[in-house]
């Protein structure tokens, strides 16, 4: 089984040479009791730990099955160490925090061994020791020999080659000696039992195959060759290790100092929270925008139908919808015509003002929208309908405001939703003097339609639109007055011929036998009480999945021409700082808002920042106090964990194996740490943004900021520091093992 050639040991020390072992040769047997004795110091522990192959830096040959040690790689010495060699000392070594019974269980490394097996297995096993019915104990509870009773039958729980026992006698009273030996010598008729000691007494009560150490070497040696069964170590034999032993003693090491581990993760997660918030700060300084630079012109929507006492009227701007329009400015949609005042000339204005009703005045929000510079665009023309007729106006001046400012800036959603207001409400405007102001009619943007009426009623009615470039999927947009541009889905109500099934697979094909066809649709004339037949030719067929028709401007216009009764109005005012507004738009109007002063809004802002300061102040100390926390925590953690790493590695546990169980225990700690920060800052930033800094606006306005994906990073980097951390105190504790 074990061959010993010309073993010889010795250290080193204050550059003097002392020899511990010289030229050891021992053949043991395939089994039975065989004894390494000898006194204190004459290098029994130094010729186990080579047995054990703990100690590799000897000189000579130590062969297991004809193996030599040396020549192994250190996976395949791990291999046989865990599935051929079992220890038993003189401490019984258990870890506390389990039971017996799960005691007995990590040292089955085998997965493919079913629950109720390892069940049968282990309590054979504690039978065989006589500890039936022991599995549920705990090892507080248990006395010396029955610890050692424990460790002997977790020893022959994996059916090794070889037991190695240490000592195994000199904690235990002359009683409880006498039932380990009985138990051992028994054991030496199935296993070689290799056994350790200095008590010459046990040889005789319990005869065995004598080695006495002395002189540095083996005296009376007895040469025996054995015929040995082969053996393979290495990956390519191993068994599969059974890792949910592993999950096992993680939760029980959680469970049994709950009380230390809760509040670990609470002061962890208390730093972290403290930490999320100045980083949340640090980003949103960069990145906020400050409500005072939005209030760019200061509008609130009055209504002068309702409003009639207004003061200050030579601020009121007095607005209309504009609707439709001529496509200008690469197809961009105006959307109001305004009424030009005095308080115009308080803006910086690039060109004049107008002289006559077919000039006007825009913003500079136009030179993004027409892609021109200010300059090109002076002096240029656009059309927009006043009634019934289409009139061409020149630009004559340019009102110089801060919106490229604000939208080269990075927003929030809602500063965005603030800027996207304004440009509604001025921006996005054409200034006009009164004459046109006051001629000007609103024309809805689509009026509905019929084919046909018969005795129940109307049927098949249809949307019209104004014909639009982009919906022409065969022929040309609607421009003259009895011109239409049929939507493909209303073919089969005018042309029954057609199925509607598969009319798109002959859209083409059909377009040209119906191009130029009249058809008849109906309107109804409220001023009349009666409909009204109009004969439109087909000169497109449109894409639109709507269903709706094209028709020209000329046609919508004197069907839905609909004179603007209600004038809608902004109050303006040029004290930015003081125009904090809130705007709800109710069925086309704007509801009153009285103005709300900064000093209304800023007091809960500032109450805030002072908050948030103070985090900043403190955020660098408890940086420190947080890897404090994680390195005196993981230390202490550790240190009390030596015992049970010496266990593991006794019961043949790789060192990756014992770093797994203690890099999962922390990680347990800093997952439960962190989703206990992250959602609790989210909570606190919501909490910031809605409740204290609620000013009665609808715009709301993000004092802070949630980055997530920084946090992410920044928990990723904290686990993989603690987890080498763990790693490196592991491996120390390992060595010392």
């Amino acid at each position: 089984m074990i061959k010993l050639r010309n073993i010889s040991k010795s250290y080193t020390n204050n550059k003097s040479k002392k020899d511990i072992l010289q030229n050891v040769n021992i053949n043991f047997p395939q089994k039975g009791l065989v004894y390494l004795l000898g006194e204190n110091g004459v290098g029994k522990s130094t010729l186990f730990n080579i047995l054990l192959t703990k100690d590799l830096d000897y000189e000579g040959n130590y062969y297991f099955n004809n193996l030599d040690i040396k020549e192994l790689k250190n996976e395949e010495i791990q291999d046989l160490r865990s599935n051929y060699i079992s220890i038993i000392t003189q401490e019984s070594n258990l870890i506390k925090e389990l039971n017996v019974y799960e005691n007995i269980l990590i040292a089955i490394n085998q997965k493919n061994i079913s629950r109720d097996d390892k069940e049968k297995i282990i309590s054979e096993s504690l039978k065989n020791v006589g500890l039936e019915g022991f599995e549920k104990r705990k090892i507080n509870t248990l006395s010396g020999g029955e610890k050692q009773k424990v460790a002997i039958a977790r020893a022959i729980i994996k059916k090794p080659k070889v037991l190695l026992a240490d000592e195994i006698s000199s904690n235990l009273d002359f009683e409880t000696t006498n039932e380990i030996m009985s138990l051992i010598y028994e054991l030496s008729k199935d296993y070689l039992v290799i056994m350790v000691t200095h008590d010459y007494s046990l040889v005789k009560e319990y005869p065995g195959k004598i080695y006495e150490i002395k002189d540095k070497t083996i005296k009376d040696i007895m040469k025996v060759d054995e015929k040995l069964e082969s053996i393979k170590v290495g990956t390519s034999a191993k068994k599969k290790h059974d890792y949910r032993n592993e999950t096992t003693i993680v939760s029980k090491l959680l469970l049994h100092k709950r009380l230390i581990n809760i509040l670990h993760i609470f002061v962890l997660s208390i730093s972290l929270i403290i930490i999320m918030i100045l980083i949340s700060n640090i980003y949103s300084n960069k990145n906020k925008q400050s409500i005072k630079t939005l209030t760019d012109n200061g509008l609130v929507s009055i209504d002068l139908d309702t409003n009639n006492e207004i003061k200050d009227s030579d601020n009121i701007i007095k607005y209309k919808e504009l609707n439709p329009i001529i496509n200008v400015l690469n197809n961009h949609n105006i959307k109001r015509i305004m009424l030009i005042d005095d308080y115009i000339n308080d803006f910086e204005i690039k060109g004049r003002l107008p002289n006559n009703r077919n000039e006007i005045i825009l913003t500079n929000y136009y030179s993004i929208k027409a892609n021109k510079s200010v300059d090109d665009l002076l002096n240029t023309e656009l059309s927009f309908r006043i009634n019934e007729s289409i009139e061409d106006f020149k630009i004559v001046g340019i009102i110089i405001t801060n919106y490229h400012e604000l939208i080269e800036k990075k927003n929030s959603y809602q500063t965005s939703k603030i800027i996207d207001l304004n440009t509604d409400l001025f921006y996005n405007n054409i200034f006009v003097i009164n004459e046109v102001f006051d001629e000007y009619q609103g024309i809805k943007l689509e009026f509905s339609s019929q084919n046909k009426i018969d005795s129940d009623g109307y049927l098949n009615n249809f949307s019209n639109r104004v014909s639009d470039e982009r919906d022409i999927l065969y022929g040309k947009r609607a421009e003259l007055i009895d011109e239409i541009v049929l939507s493909y889905h209303n073919i089969p109500v005018f042309f029954e011929e057609y199925d509607s099934e598969t009319i798109i697979e002959n859209l083409e094909n059909i377009y040209s036998k119906i191009k130029n066809k009249i058809i008849t649709m109906y309107i109804f004339d409220y001023s009349e009480n009666k409909f009204e037949e109009l004969n439109l030719r087909i000169v497109g067929i449109n894409k639109t999945n709507i269903g709706q028709n094209g028709v020209s401007l000329e046609l919508l216009s004197r069907i839905t021409k609909d004179q603007v009764i209600n004038k809608y109005s902004f109050y303006f005012t040029k004290n930015f700082n003081l125009n904090v507004r809130n705007l709800n738009k109710i069925s086309g109007t704007y509801e009153l808002n009285s103005l709300i002063s900064k000093n209304e809004f800023e007091p809960e802002y500032q109450n805030v920042n002072t908050i948030l300061n103070l985090i900043s102040t403190i955020a660098l100390p408890f940086i420190i106090v947080l890897i404090g926390i994680i390195f005196i925590v993981t230390f202490m953690n550790i240190n009390s964990q030596v015992g049970n790493i010496k266990t593991l590695k006794l019961i043949g546990y790789s060192n990756q194996r014992v770093y797994s169980i203690y890099i999962m225990q922390v990680f347990v700690i800093l997952i439960c740490s962190s989703v206990i920060s992250f959602f609790t800052h989210s909570v606190i930033i919501k909490t910031i943004n809605n409740k204290l800094i609620n000013n009665n606006l609808q715009i709301k306005y993000t004092i802070l900021f949630n980055p997530v994906g920084i946090i992410m990073i920044l928990l990723i980097l904290l686990i993989v520091i603690t987890i080498l951390m763990i790693y490196l105190l592991v491996k120390r504790q390992l060595r010392k093992a």
